[in-house]
């Protein structure tokens, strides 16, 4: 539905903190005919959207202090109802998204723009001929091997669209998405639906820890 120029253009504003901002970095809303919330992650349901900020935590501190009720009773000019907002509708919002990410990922692997193995996502970081725009690392791999590639990926930030580093999905959810046990490295290179992928990234870094998740550096490196 987002046209590949749009994704970086079209600007809501949220409906808790009142600020305009680009669609990559909200979430789309809709009240269903049940009168219960609905996220609309893929933005296509019918109703009046409703925009938030892609923030786990302002989004559970409104409905905590009724800001989000406010903002959407304001925003539809009529009353709502706190029972309308689902019982956890952060942790929906994640599921949500990272199935949606994850989805994606097997999508950019089917059509062959997906590369997995320390060794290949290295040269594919290196080599001029191609565009690296996601750099997956699992969260329980080796620190030892992130460090490097990150160190890789930064040597390479001369390039107009640096690759954007993703190190919260563990090897389970790498593996499940891409077809295949143990992924520990992979790189989705430029092309395809790989600039909505890096959309539904943003959204999904507002709901997921900022530092990656670390072990003792002594975690399997088979790719």
């Amino acid at each position: 539905m987002v046209d590949k120029d749009q994704t970086t253009e079209r600007e809501r504003r949220c409906i808790v903190s009142g600020d305009s901002a680009p669609v990559t970095g909200l979430i789309r809303l809709v009240m269903g005919p049940d009168d219960l919330l609905v996220p609309d992650i893929a933005e296509k349901l019918p109703g009046r959207g409703l925009w938030v900020s892609a923030d786990a935590a302002l989004i559970t501190a409104a409905i905590a202090d009724g800001k989000l009720v406010k903002g959407l009773s304001r925003s539809l000019k009529a009353g709502v109802k706190a029972a309308s907002i689902p019982v956890g509708l952060a942790d929906q919002i994640d599921r949500l998204l990272t199935r949606r990410v994850l989805n994606r990922l097997g999508l950019e692997r089917r059509a062959g723009r997906l590369v997995t193995g320390f060794e290949n996502v290295r040269s594919a970081l290196g080599d001029p001929g191609k565009n690296v725009t996601v750099l997956l690392a699992a969260s329980d791999g080796a620190e030892d091997g992130r460090i490097k590639l990150r160190a890789k990926a930064e040597a390479v930030r001369s390039k107009a669209q640096p690759a954007k580093l993703v190190e919260y999905f563990d090897r389970e959810d790498l593996g499940q998405a891409l077809g295949r046990e143990n992924i520990v490295h992979a790189a989705v290179l430029a092309g395809g639906a790989s600039r909505q992928l890096i959309a539904d990234l943003q959204r999904l870094d507002g709901f997921r820890i900022a530092a990656p998740v670390t072990n003792d550096g002594q975690g399997d490196q088979k790719d």
